[in-house]
Parts: C-alpha cells; sequence; structure tokens
C-alpha cells in the first residue's frame, strides 16, 4: 500500500490516516481522565467515542482545506475556511478533554472556541500552499474551485450558521443546564455537518472506507449508547 508523508511528518497509509489518528486521540482522552483520577464510568467512555467521533468527522473539511487553502489573504474565504477547520478542530477536542460538569456552559465554550481561534489562525497563516497528501482525493473538490457555485457558498458560509446555532446553545441554556453528553454532541455534530462529496456520490463503498459514516456511527453511540 503507497504511504504518503502528512504535514507533521508521519509516514500513514492514506486510507487508514483518519482511523489511526482516532484511535490515538481517543487514547489520549482516556490517557487525561487516568492522570486525573477518574474512574471509567460512562461519561468518560462517552468523551472517549465523541473524541474519536470529531477525528473522523473533521478529517474531510481539514483535508479539503489543506487541499485549497486559497490566498494568503484576510479577504479569501478559503483561507477563513481552513483557519476554521483547524482551530474548530483543536477546540473541540479541547472542549472534550476539559468539560467540567457544572461549570457555566458558556465560559467553557468561550474559553475553547478562543483558543481554537487562535490556533487555527496561527495554521492558516502558516500555510503556504496545497498540501501535498492524497486525503483529499477521494472527494470532489469542484465546487471550491468554482466560485460562483452554490454548493460553494453553502460549504464556506455553514461555519457562520454552526458558530450561531451553538453559540445560541452555550448563551441560552434549559433551567437545568445541559448535559455533557447532549451538548458536547451538539458540538461535534454540528460544526463539521457540511463537508464535501465524496467521488462517485455515496455509495455503499464509499460508505465503508470513508471517515465520516463512521465518525457518525461513533457519535450516535456515544450519545443514545452510553
Amino acid at each position: 500500500m503507497t504511504n504518503h508523508v502528512d504535514r507533521w511528518g508521519a509516514s500513514l497509509p492514506p486510507r487508514l490516516t483518519p482511523f489511526l489518528w482516532a484511535a490515538g486521540l481517543a487514547a489520549m482522552v482516556l490517557a487525561f481522565a487516568w492522570v486525573e483520577g477518574r474512574a471509567l464510568d460512562t461519561e468518560v467512555l462517552r468523551r472517549v467515542l465523541y473524541a474519536a467521533a470529531a477525528t473522523l468527522l473533521w478529517h474531510d473539511l481539514i483535508a479539503i482545506a489543506r487541499a485549497r487553502p486559497g490566498a494568503r489573504s484576510l479577504r479569501d474565504p478559503q483561507r477563513w475556511y481552513l483557519a476554521y477547520a483547524m482551530g474548530g478542530f483543536w477546540g473541540t477536542l479541547m472542549l472534550i478533554v476539559a468539560w467540567e460538569q457544572g461549570t457555566p456552559v458558556w465560559t467553557q465554550v468561550l474559553t475553547w472556541a478562543t483558543a481554537g481561534a487562535f490556533f487555527g489562525g496561527i495554521m492558516a497563516a502558516t500555510e503556504v500552499g496545497p498540501a501535498q497528501n492524497t486525503d483529499a482525493d477521494l472527494y470532489d473538490l469542484t465546487p471550491l474551485d468554482t466560485p460562483g457555485m452554490w454548493a460553494r457558498r453553502f460549504i464556506l458560509g455553514w461555519p457562520l450558521v454552526a458558530l450561531a446555532v451553538l453559540g445560541g446553545l452555550a448563551a441560552y441554556p434549559p433551567d437545568e443546564g445541559w448535559g455533557a453528553g447532549y451538548f458536547l454532541f451538539q458540538f461535534v455534530f454540528l460544526m463539521p455537518l457540511v463537508g464535501p462529496t465524496p467521488k462517485g456520490g455515496f455509495t455503499w463503498a464509499n460508505v465503508l472506507i470513508l471517515p465520516r459514516p463512521w465518525g457518525l456511527a461513533l457519535l450516535l453511540i456515544g450519545l443514545l449508547a452510553i
């Protein structure tokens, strides 16, 4: 199997890359819980599944954002999308790891949204050109290459919708507050909800090899079965 070298210098089989990252970051969440002396309860297991799910759901967004980073200009929406993809994933993962039940949701979201925006901004500013990997080869990049397409506007505009909805959920929780399971589900689900279309459409073959369907399955298991 042909390997590729990603930006971080690791040589991994392209089809396995997102799944290996998902397993590694899920293990990281478990390790943090162990360091904190927490028991392996349902909340920890849910966070482990959410971390793996987030990694798989964000993978194709990061892949296309790095494959089409746009010009290094504040006027280019694709550069903003790159910042969203990188920072959104990092901020989501940190929120999963650091979530504290009983702490106001909006303070936690504001903290990690700010940190994620900072991280995404740095990554977008330092990206000098299209990433030299095969992660984006499975997806149809025509919308990002065609400025007038509505699909392009939808992909690049979705972050504003997702952030507005999540901001409203964080600022106006129900009287009993948001539980970690439900709010983190919304966070992981909504932000990477709109992604690229795989080449050939959503066939069974694509469902089996692409990370997004598996990420959604893990997310639902974390919400409904844990």
